[in-house]
Parts: structure tokens; sequence; C-alpha cells
């Protein structure tokens, strides 16, 4: 269907009496002045997409490529999304509890303390991660606070990468011995 899209502004296919699909996306147009003068540049970022985009691929067809330094951004955009309900009450209680054994909030992978990095500023401050997939809980399932584990951002956002997620175990295993130990 998009290349039906990019075929409504492709003269040689028009130029045949030919129409394509009219309603495309908005960047349809700049996509097509980008790539349509440049079957090398577009056939190279095809083949980079048809692998998979790994990182090998991906960086060997970006060397052909000017390097933009600017981008236009900030546009703003309405989404509509069905999100899962979070009680940050038992958030709450869960940071209160560690905090009550421990004395600190760390990363329960990397033991980063955002306190001890950052002072005051961090102080008190963790992300948590629902070791149990809200959007495997039925609606209006269940979380017990032991269900929650607090994280940093950073080991947050590496649990949640790709399409199988990693548990805390799994991502700990992960790190270089002198964290792990």
């Amino acid at each position: 269907m998009k290349l039906m899209n990019f075929r409504r502004l492709d003269p040689q296919y028009t130029s045949e009496g030919k129409k394509g699909l009219s309603r495309g996306a908005k960047g349809d147009e700049d996509v097509w002045q980008q790539f349509a003068k440049e079957p090398n540049r577009c056939r190279i970022a095809a083949e980079a997409l048809l692998k998979g985009l790994s990182n090998e691929t991906f960086a060997s067809a970006s060397m052909h490529h000017d390097d933009d330094t600017e981008a236009a951004e900030g546009r703003l955009l309405t989404r509509t999304h069905l999100v899962r309900e979070r009680d940050r009450t038992l958030v709450r209680k869960k940071c209160e509890q560690v905090w009550a054994k421990t004395g600190k909030l760390e990363c329960e992978v990397c033991e980063f303390d955002f306190g001890d990095k950052y002072g005051k500023h961090g102080a008190g401050f963790i992300e948590c991660h629902h070791t149990k997939p809200l959007s495997t809980l039925p609606e209006n399932g269940k979380t017990h606070i032991n269900d929650l584990a607090l994280v940093c951002a950073n080991c947050h956002r590496m649990l949640h990468r790709g399409k199988d997620w990693l548990d805390i175990k799994s991502l700990k295993k992960l790190l270089p011995a002198k964290i792990n130990s």
C-alpha cells in the first residue's frame, strides 16, 4: 500500500495514465524528493531495511549519506493510546519498604543509587519495574508488592528492550563482573 502512495508521485508511473493511491502520509513527498533523484541511496536504504537493520548493515548504508547535523523536531502531535492503569500507592509502598530495609533506593540490577551520584537532587529517585508484565494481567488484575522491582532508568530500558523482555536476574548476568560482584 505504501508503494502505491509513492506511485502517485512518480512521473513515469503517472505519465502512463495511472494514479497510485492519493491519500498518503504527510511526509511522503519529502521521502520521494530525497530518494527519487538518488536511486542508489534508495537501494542502500532498502537493503538495510530488508536485512532487519542490523547495526553493521545500517552503519554501512549510512556512511554513503551526507552527515546531517540538524533536523526539524518539536511538532505537536495528538496520539491516542490505551494504557494499563498503575497504582502509584503500591510503588510508593515498595520504595518505603526497601528504604526501611536498606536505607537507600538503588537499582536491583546494577546497584546504581541516584542519591549517591546526584546528591539531594537524586535522593529518593528510582523507577519501578513490574516483574509480571501488566499486559499479561486480566483487566482489574492484582499486582503484589513483590511483583515490583526498583531499577534505574537505563536498566529499566534494557529490561524492556526487544521483543522478549529480560527478567532482573538475566539482565544482571549481562553486566561486567566488576559490577556483578
